[in-house]
């Protein structure tokens, strides 16, 4: 069968009348007894059989052995069932059949000519059989007729047969055409979708050249303000809102705590987006954690393992990812900086890696500021006492001065002595004294106004700075102070070899003067007034109070 579908129409007609015949032929012998059959006759007609029916479709069909080389077998196979036959005039068919199918592979010319051979062919075969009366020129016109019938019908066949596999050439160049354009096609789909991803990929790496062209531009921004200035609050803020800004975070703070209390300027809490409250809120939660770990803490909703203490307050407040950085000086955490974001907007690696770097820096200008916080309160302040020093005084002093002759008010100045104090160091020693000298300056301290200035002016000489204040409440504050220092003396006794007390001078500005300098003079003299009538008592230029009473 498979060889069967190989073959052209015109093949497949014909190899169903060889089959036909073949079937026609053995019932003529076998069945309706027409033949005398012999012992070879099956042979025979197997053996024609396998030639027409098998071998030469065959060899059509895959295109094995020539036109000339299957006629001859073809004629070869006719012969030997001619000659099986007991009764062989009347096979003549057998040659008439032989003549049509070896004729079907010739032309016209060609098919005469075979015609004639196998006609002397036949008719030797009829001689030897001893049948020379045998009429042949009928058998011959027959089987000339059927030959060039045969050869034209081929002919006309092969010519459609031609036609057809012309058709089928081109339809098969159509198909591969088709196809190589399909393939084609398949290419450029690929080709395309290649491109798109590389496009894609290009704009990706454009966007990351952008982000870290913006992230450049931040960080020159803060190292400029970081190497420019010593504000730390400037530098912290600016910090914050640029790296939120950068990676979209919906809010940001800052907290910063120094222990040190001469660096209490630089304590602060800057918030973006958030109340302080819940910043205080969040602070206590990581700020232990921070100052345990000295690294970047992140978190994410569902990707995250749930911290402890963490979680709730997060939901509460609708953070959804969050990224705190330690602030770090002397290998101390002293504060942090904090972004959050609520809803989809997760913070990304890079915020975390540029907030790390940020962090660097900001540790850098931190040591930096508090070196220059801590030279500045050096260079204020007096050694012992940790009260501001005379230089510092007259700075304070000017400006305040300042102020009033803006706003048209009244300031007063208070200079006290420790009275007897030389023989009180005399007697006891230096150490002694000091500790007197520091003793004072507390009493002072925790006895002063918010905005007011205590200074020390030299050996026991302190001033007090109070702005806003006129020359009768002046005079009031300094006896509370004068009564404030014996209280301590009297709950304090061991920390006393024996009781002192204090001379205390004040005068106003610009009622007892018209200059900083002319008003520190008055206080002086209004103090060594207060010594000259027997010390522990306060003194103005012209008023005179002993035991809270004027005189």
């Amino acid at each position: 069968m498979v060889i069967f579908s190989r073959l052209h129409p015109g093949e497949k007609v014909i190899a169903v009348f060889r089959f036909s015949f073949i079937i026609w032929m053995i019932l003529e012998v076998y069945l309706f007894c027409l033949y005398c059959p012999t012992d070879l006759t099956p042979w025979g007609i197997l053996t024609y059989f396998i030639v027409t029916c098998l071998l030469m479709p065959w060899g059509e069909a895959v295109g094995i052995g020539s036109q000339g080389f299957w006629s001859a077998l073809d004629l070869l196979a006719a012969a030997f069932v001619f000659i099986s036959l007991g009764r062989p005039i009347i096979t003549t068919s057998l040659f008439y059949v032989a003549v049509v199918w070896s004729s079907r592979f010739l032309t016209v010319w060609g098919g005469i000519g075979y015609t004639i051979v196998t006609f002397t062919v036949y008719a030797l075969l009829i001689w030897t059989q001893g049948l020379a009366g045998f009429r042949l020129v009928p058998h011959f016109l027959a089987m000339l007729g059927l030959s060039v019938f045969t050869a034209l019908f081929s002919e006309t066949l092969r010519g459609t047969e031609k036609e057809q596999y012309k058709s089928s050439l081109l339809l098969n160049e159509l198909k591969n055409s088709f196809q190589e354009q399909l393939a084609i096609a398949r290419e450029l789909e690929k080709s395309n979708a290649q491109l798109k991803e590389h496009a894609i990929a290009l704009e990706v790496s454009q966007q990351e050249l952008v982000l870290r062209n913006q992230e450049l531009k931040s960080l020159t921004e803060v190292l400029r303000v970081t190497a420019s200035t010593l504000d730390i609050n400037r530098l912290l803020e600016l910090s914050m809102l640029k790296t939120a800004e950068l990676y979209g975070a919906n809010g940001a703070f800052q907290y910063l705590q120094l222990a040190e209390k001469d660096l209490n300027d630089l304590t602060l809490l800057t918030c973006y987006s958030i109340n302080r409250e819940e910043t205080n809120a969040i602070v206590r939660r990581v700020m232990p954690i921070l100052v345990s770990l000295k690294t970047t803490l992140s978190w994410r909703q569902g990707q995250t393992p749930p911290l402890v203490g963490w979680q709730d307050l997060f939901q509460e407040l609708g953070i959804t990812s969050f990224l705190a950085v330690p602030l770090v000086v002397a290998n101390q955490v002293v504060g942090m900086m904090a972004l959050f974001s609520r809803g989809a907007n997760d913070l990304t690696i890079q915020a975390q890696e540029f907030i790390n770097i940020i962090s660097s820096q900001l540790s850098l200008a931190l040591d930096k500021a508090i070196l220059y916080m801590r030279l500045k309160q050096q260079a204020i302040t007096d050694g012992l006492t940790s009260l501001y020093n005379v230089r510092y005084f007259y700075e304070r002093l000017q400006e305040e001065v300042a102020k009033v002759d803006r706003k048209g008010s009244r300031l007063s100045l208070v200079m006290l002595d420790i009275d007897w104090f030389k023989d009180y160091n005399d007697t006891f020693g230096h150490q002694a004294g000091d500790s007197l000298l520091c003793k004072v300056a507390t009493v002072l301290t925790n006895n002063m106004r918010e905005g007011d200035i205590v200074a020390r002016y030299g050996g026991e000489e302190f001033v007090v700075v109070l702005p806003d204040t006129s020359h009768s409440e002046a005079l009031i504050m300094a006896e509370r102070l004068r009564m404030k220092f014996r209280e301590a003396q009297l709950s304090e006794k061991g920390n006393f070899h024996q009781p002192v007390t204090l001379s205390l001078g004040v005068a106003t500005y610009p009622d007892h003067a018209d200059c900083p300098k002319e008003l520190v003079r008055e206080a002086d003299r209004a103090m060594y007034q207060a010594k000259a009538q027997g010390k522990d008592r306060v003194c103005s230029v012209n008023i005179l109070i002993k035991n809270g009473k004027a005189n």
